[in-house]
């Protein structure tokens, strides 16, 4: 048999800015500036996800494919809005655990 890879994953610690904001909000929001940037293959190959929202410390963590790490930071530096409100947000780190981004 063929050993099957595993998929390499990031994960990004985004720190949030003006603005309230849920996170299925903030993931719809980047779902939907990803597609628009890079169309549905883009979507699917980044294989995006929000992994933690804490609204007391206004900060994501953001899970991506190791590949597509560029596109996600192009994205979130491309967002002026969410839902016809201004709102920004900044990768303040990326790695390839979660445990290392908390510390």
């Amino acid at each position: 048999m063929i050993p099957v890879r595993q998929n390499r994953r990031r994960y990004l610690l985004v720190d949030l800015f003006e603005g309230d904001i849920s996170g299925s909000e903030l993931y719809q929001a980047l779902k939907e500036k990803m597609t628009q940037l890079y169309g549905a293959k883009g979507l699917s190959e980044a294989s995006l996800k929000l992994i933690d929202f804490d609204s007391e410390n206004k900060t994501a963590i953001i899970r991506c494919n190791h590949k597509s790490i560029r596109k996600i930071r192009a994205t979130i530096a491309l967002m002026t809005s969410i839902n016809s409100r201004p709102f920004t947000m900044n990768v303040i780190k990326a790695s390839g655990t979660i445990k290392s981004l908390k510390s």
